[in-house]
C-alpha cells in the first residue's frame, strides 16, 4: 500500500497518527483508530503515491473517518478550533486525460472522486496541465521551478560542467520549461514532435539549433516509457555528458531505462513512487536529497553499475509547506502602482485590505495580525509575536491574494525602513 497518514496539532506539532489502514479478510478497505487523538485544532494528513484503485478507496475510508470524528468533536465543543483534513496527492491520476474528446474523460472522473472526499485542501505537484486542478474544489499546486533551480541547476554552477540552457521537449511543455528557464536565468530552447497528419502517429522530432558548447536540461512533467525523450535526444544530437533530463513524475514503465540511455543524468521526484521503490525498479544510481533544504548531494558514480544514473528528490517538505497556507481572495479591481514607493493608491488598497484581513483572521481564531505585502515587499505590522502572517500577492488580473501563515518572518534592515515609511503613509 502506498498511502500514509500523519496527524498534527495546530498544523505544526506532530502527534502519533490517529488512523491506520487495514483490510478485512474479504478484501474491503477499512480504517482503525491507532491513537485516539482528541481536542481542538487537529490536522489529519494523508499522502498517496501513484494511482492504485485500492489506495484511492483507502483514502475514501480515511476521509469518512476524519469527517465523522470531526463532527463528533464539534458537537461536543462547538467553540474550539475545528479539525482539518489535508490530502497530499503530488501525482494527479487522470490528469493526462484532459481533452474533451476523451471518452471517458479521465481527469473529470478522478476529480469528481477527489472532490467527494471533502478534504480541506488537496496539494498536488506540477500537474500535467491546469485542466484537472481547475476541476478540483480546493487544490493547491506546488511549482517545480524552485526545486529545479535550488536542487539541480544552482549546485551545478559550482561544478566543471554547469547547465547552460533549458529545453522544452514539445509545445505542451513550453510553459513549464519557460518558467524553469526564467527561475534559473537560463535561455530556453524548443523541441518539437511531428505527427503524420493522416494517422496522428508520431513521425519524428526536431529541436532548435543548440550552441556548440554547454550542457542542457530537458524539463517535462512525466516520463512513462521514455520514447519521446529518446527521440528528442536523437534530434538534439548531443552526447550524454551534455544532456540531462528532469521529470516531476517518474513512472519509468516498460523499457524506460534503455530509452533514457542518451541522457547523462536523469532527475525525478518521489511524487509517483516512494524512494525505495525506485531502487527496485531502476537500480537507483543516486542519493536521495531533501528538497526543503536545497542541499546538493553529488551523485555517487560508484553506484552506477550500468545504465543512466537517476537521482530522486524528496518533495515531502515542499508539500507540507503548501499545507501551511489557507488562501483567500479579495477583489480590488485593477491596480497600477509603483513597486518601489508607497503610492496613494497602494496605501488606499492596503487600508481596505487591512480591514478585511482583520475580519478574516478573527474568523479563523487569530489574534495579532502582522501583514507582509509582497507587492513591492512593503511591510505593515501590528505585532512582533510568533502569530499569523498574512502574505499579499498581486495577481495579473488585478486581484490581491493573501495567505495566512504561522511562524516568524525576519526582515532585512532595508525592509524595516520601508516598513516605517509605509506606516507613516497609513
Amino acid at each position: 500500500m502506498t498511502v500514509t497518514f500523519t496527524t498534527f496539532r495546530d498544523e505544526t506539532t506532530p502527534l502519533p497518527a490517529t488512523f491506520e489502514a487495514m483490510r478485512f479478510p474479504a478484501g474491503e478497505a477499512h480504517m482503525k483508530v491507532a491513537h485516539d487523538n482528541t481536542g481542538p485544532g487537529l490536522t489529519e494528513v494523508a499522502r498517496i503515491w501513484g494511482a492504485d484503485g485500492g489506495d484511492l478507496f483507502t483514502l475514501a475510508m480515511w476521509a469518512d473517518a476524519c469527517h465523522r470524528r470531526a463532527e463528533a468533536h464539534h458537537a461536543s465543543d462547538p467553540a474550539s478550533a475545528p479539525h482539518r483534513t489535508v490530502l497530499l496527492m503530488p501525482y494527479l491520476p487522470g490528469a493526462r486525460a484532459d481533452h474533451a474528446e476523451f471518452v471517458p474523460l479521465g481527469s473529470q472522473v478522478y476529480a469528481d472522486f477527489i472532490n467527494s472526499l471533502r478534504v480541506d485542501v488537496v496539494v498536488c505537484f506540477d500537474p500535467h496541465s491546469p485542466v484537472m486542478p481547475g476541476m478540483l474544489d480546493r487544490a493547491r499546486v506546488v511549482d517545480p521551478a524552485p526545486l529545479i533551480r535550488d536542487s539541480i541547476v544552482a549546485p551545478m554552477r559550482l561544478r566543471v560542467n554547469p547547465y547552460t540552457g533549458i529545453i522544452a521537449p514539445d509545445r505542451g511543455a513550453t510553459a513549464r520549461a519557460a518558467a524553469v528557464a526564467e527561475a534559473c536565468d537560463l535561455p530556453l530552447y524548443q523541441a518539437f514532435k511531428h505527427r503524420d497528419p493522416d494517422t496522428g502517429k508520431l513521425s519524428g522530432f526536431s529541436c532548435d539549433p543548440l550552441p556548440d558548447t554547454g550542457r542542457f536540461l530537458v524539463v517535462d512533467d512525466i516520463c512513462d516509457g521514455g520514447g519521446t525523450f529518446a527521440g528528442l535526444a536523437d534530434a538534439a544530437g548531443l552526447p550524454p555528458e551534455r544532456l540531462s533530463l528532469f521529470v516531476s513524475h517518474g513512472v519509468f514503465s516498460g523499457h524506460a531505462r534503455a530509452a533514457l540511455e542518451s541522457f547523462g543524468e536523469v532527475w525525478t521526484t518521489d511524487s509517483y513512487r516512494p524512494v525505495h521503490e525506485y531502487a527496485d525498479r531502476m537500480k537507483l544510481a543516486g542519493l536521495v536529497e531533501d528538497a526543503s533544504e536545497g542541499d546538493f548531494t553529488p551523485m555517487d558514480r560508484a553506484l552506477a553499475d550500468s545504465g543512466v544514473p537517476v537521482t530522486v528528490l524528496s518533495i515531502g517538505p515542499m508539500l507540507f509547506d503548501a499545507v501551511q497556507e489557507a488562501t483567500f481572495t479579495i477583489e480590488t479591481g485593477r491596480q497600477q502602482a509603483d513597486e518601489s514607493v508607497a503610492t496613494p493608491s497602494r496605501v488606499q488598497t492596503l487600508r481596505k485590505l487591512i480591514d478585511e484581513l482583520v475580519v478574516a483572521v478573527a474568523h479563523l481564531g487569530g489574534a495579532d495580525v502582522p501583514v507582509l505585502d509582497a507587492w513591492g515587499e512593503m511591510v505593515t505590522s501590528w505585532s512582533s509575536s510568533d502569530a499569523t502572517w498574512v502574505v499579499l500577492n498581486a495577481q495579473a488580473d488585478g486581484r490581491l491574494v493573501y495567505s495566512l501563515r504561522r511562524g516568524t518572518v525576519s526582515l532585512p534592515d532595508d525592509l524595516a525602513a520601508q516598513h516605517k515609511e509605509l506606516r507613516r503613509g497609513i
